[in-house]
């Protein structure tokens, strides 16, 4: 998954998560993840506006703040690309 998306492009990410609802938040390793996607897993969608990615994972965050000399950026979700089904532009 190597799209190019603007910081502010409306997405709708539809993937996996690996963990049980009374599992803490939190990473595991690409071997975990395999041998728990089929175990303990759910579909979720997010949908938020673009804050970045690198060769691993996918940021997009639910609210910008405008001020006058910068932007803040607040409740960012980061999505593992290995999780990612299918991303669409809204």
């Amino acid at each position: 998954m190597s799209r190019k998306y603007k910081i502010g492009d409306r997405l709708a990410i539809t993937w996996i998560d690996s963990g049980l609802a009374t599992h803490l938040a939190g990473w595991h390793s690409s071997e975990d993840y395999h041998e728990r996607i089929s175990i303990n897993s759910m579909k979720v969608e997010t949908i938020g506006m673009y804050l970045m990615q690198d060769k691993h994972t996918l940021t997009v965050v639910a609210s910008r703040a405008r001020h006058p000399d910068t932007d803040s950026y607040v409740d960012a979700t980061t999505v593992a690309k290995q999780c990612i089904l299918k991303v669409r532009r809204l």
